[in-house]
């Protein structure tokens, strides 16, 4: 009797234990998961927590930039609040690259941009834009007129343009990719150019558009009158004039007819697609990178039982919603529940965890915070009381 009184009260605080959040954070702000870490805000300072909630960079770094901090490439761009110079800091806090920028982007592919601006009193200090790696050593460094914008690299190329006088005297502006010395691997002559993506990049050449390889060459023709989507798993999503999607491969070939109403980017090799038929009835379904449909969820009857889908797979699940209220979880890449519809807002999973909102009907109080993959708060944001 004694034995069994001390399962069952192991087996109690065990559960008890494991019921409770990990952790509780008081913030101002935060932001979401990158590389292991995500962006706190406090008194108008960035600082960074773990995936355990554990503050690793304490808040200090200015709130002074056009986005929420994050890291890529191990390197976090952030602002001296006392200069307003921006550097770099790697996932210790450490300044790895002091503050001396007036500008600057994320590295991306071991590179990143910075840009100085000239002087209105002195002509003899021009505006210079320069590309760096990661230990800070300018590669080259140009005027703002060569290249144009501040941009990073994908694939090992990075987006310009150049605006350039023609001969009626209209002056037009052409794109082109630059690599990381700094040199023009892909002439500027195309309309407009997005980032490679699986050795692929979207060119627009006219009012057409279409994709070119890393050497600058036509790998698939300029096309398609709207925008084509980057590729991720060997499929890019595209649109045809009445509006519908499907998919094509790296060689231009059609794999998914265009007749879906919304459709999501591919991840682990499946995506989440919706069909609107002539009764303006809606249906979601899941399908695989040739197009077949695993999963089918219809339109029902009952209302509160409508499953919609509002992300595309990440870390093999999607954001989903069943009925018309603000019931989501998530659903597995074979159309399984596996978080159930609790939340009131969802964001993709990141670094194991995704952003989650709860409503209590009982004590009207909203939880927030980061859920792991069995639905359970781990991390909960409080803000500061004043």
């Amino acid at each position: 009797m004694k034995r069994q009184f001390l399962v069952l009260s192991a087996m109690l605080l065990l559960f008890s234990i494991s019921s409770f959040p990990q952790k509780t954070i008081i913030f101002d702000e935060v932001g979401e998961f990158n590389e292991g870490l995500a962006p706190v805000k406090k008194d108008h300072l960035w600082g960074f927590i773990d995936t355990k909630g554990n503050v690793v960079i304490q808040p200090q770094f200015s709130e002074r930039m056009l986005y929420t901090p994050v890291f890529i490439d191990t390197l976090c761009l952030v602002v001296d609040p006392k200069t307003g110079k921006t550097g770099y800091i790697n996932k210790t806090g450490q300044l790895v690259i002091p503050f001396q920028f007036t500008s600057a982007s994320n590295f991306n592919n071991g590179y990143a941009f910075n840009y100085e601006p000239g002087s209105a009193a002195n002509s003899k200090i021009q505006a210079r834009c320069r590309l760096i790696n990661t230990e800070g050593k300018v590669i080259v460094e140009t005027t703002p007129n060569d290249y144009g914008y501040r941009t990073e690299f994908h694939e090992g190329k990075a987006r310009f343009k150049r605006g350039m006088k023609r001969s009626n005297n209209r002056f037009e502006i052409y794109y082109g990719f630059l690599d990381t010395l700094g040199n023009i691997a892909i002439e500027d002559k195309f309309n407009d150019v997005r980032d490679f993506s699986d050795s692929l990049a979207a060119v627009q050449l006219g009012e057409k558009w279409g994709f070119i390889d890393n050497h600058g060459n036509i790998k698939i023709d300029c096309q398609f009158t709207n925008e084509p989507q980057p590729f991720s798993n060997g499929r890019a999503r595209i649109q045809s004039r009445d509006n519908k999607y499907g998919y094509i491969d790296t060689s231009g070939n059609v794999v998914v007819e265009p007749i879906y109403s919304d459709a999501f980017p591919y991840s682990d090799g499946f995506t989440t697609v919706s069909f609107l038929d002539e009764r303006y009835q809606k249906a979601f379904f899941i399908i695989d990178l040739k197009g077949k449909r695993i999963k089918e969820f219809k339109r029902i009857k009952k209302d509160n039982e409508i499953i919609t889908f509002h992300s595309g797979f990440n870390d093999g699940l999607a954001v989903a919603q069943q009925g018309y209220g603000m019931d989501m979880g998530f659903i597995d890449t074979k159309g399984k529940t596996v978080i159930d519809f609790k939340f009131n807002k969802l964001k993709p999973f990141n670094s194991g965890l995704a952003y989650a909102e709860q409503y209590d009907k009982k004590t009207s109080k909203v939880s927030k915070g980061f859920i792991d993959k069995k639905g359970k708060f781990v991390i909960l944001i409080e803000q500061p009381k004043f």
